[in-house]
C-alpha cells in the first residue's frame, strides 16, 4: 500500500465561527461540553468531562466514553490548519488499531459542525520524553531495568513504527 501525500501546512489558520471546546478551561478543570465525534461513517454526540493535560499545540480532556477509555485533543485556534484535518482524515481511513498506539478513531467538531481535535485511545503508563529518554528520570520511574528493558522497549516501538510504515503512514518529526 503507497502512501498518501498531505499538502504542507498553510501560514493561516482555520477561521471557527463557533466555539472552541474546552478554549479557557484549565487543566484539571471539571467541564461539561458536548462536542460531535465523527468517524467517517458514524456521528455521535460525546461530552469532554475534564481538562487533562494541555501543550503547544492544543489540550487533551477526558470523554465520557466508557469511563474515559477515549480523550479527546482539541487544537488551539491557532493550529488549526485544513491540512492536519486532511492527515487525520487520511489516518481514519486507513483503519488502523494498535494496541499501545494512540492513533486516531474520530475527528471532533463542535457544535457548529466545525473541526476542532480528534478522539483517540487514552495512553496508560509513562510519557517517554519524560522518563525513558532522561537517564536519571529513567533511574527514578524504573529502578530495576538493565539494558535488556530497555532493549526490548525499543523493539517494541520500532515494531510499531514498522506496522504503520506497512500501512502506508509515516512516522516522522515526533515520535512521542
Amino acid at each position: 500500500m503507497g502512501s498518501t501525500a498531505v499538502s504542507p501546512m498553510p501560514s493561516t489558520p482555520l477561521s471557527l465561527l463557533g466555539a472552541l471546546p474546552g478554549e479557557g478551561a484549565n487543566k484539571g478543570e471539571v467541564v461539561n461540553i458536548p462536542v460531535i465525534a465523527d468517524d467517517g461513517t458514524h456521528r455521535q454526540q460525546i461530552t469532554l468531562t475534564r481538562k487533562i493535560s494541555e501543550g503547544g499545540e492544543g489540550a487533551v480532556f477526558e470523554t465520557d466514553i466508557r469511563n474515559s477509555e477515549f480523550v479527546a485533543k482539541i487544537y488551539h485556534r491557532n493550529k488549526l490548519f485544513a491540512s492536519k484535518f486532511d492527515k487525520i482524515n487520511l489516518m481514519l481511513s486507513q483503519k488502523i488499531s494498535i494496541a499501545g498506539v494512540c492513533f486516531p478513531v474520530a475527528i471532533i467538531r463542535n457544535m457548529q459542525d466545525e473541526q476542532v481535535g480528534f478522539l483517540m485511545p487514552r495512553a496508560q503508563g509513562f510519557e517517554l520524553g519524560k522518563s525513558v529518554f532522561m537517564p536519571k528520570l529513567l533511574q527514578l520511574k524504573f529502578p530495576a531495568w538493565t539494558k535488556r528493558e530497555t532493549v526490548q522497549l525499543c523493539i517494541t516501538i520500532l515494531r510499531k513504527i514498522k506496522h504503520l510504515n506497512e500501512r502506508g503512514m509515516v512516522v516522522s518529526k515526533k515520535l512521542v
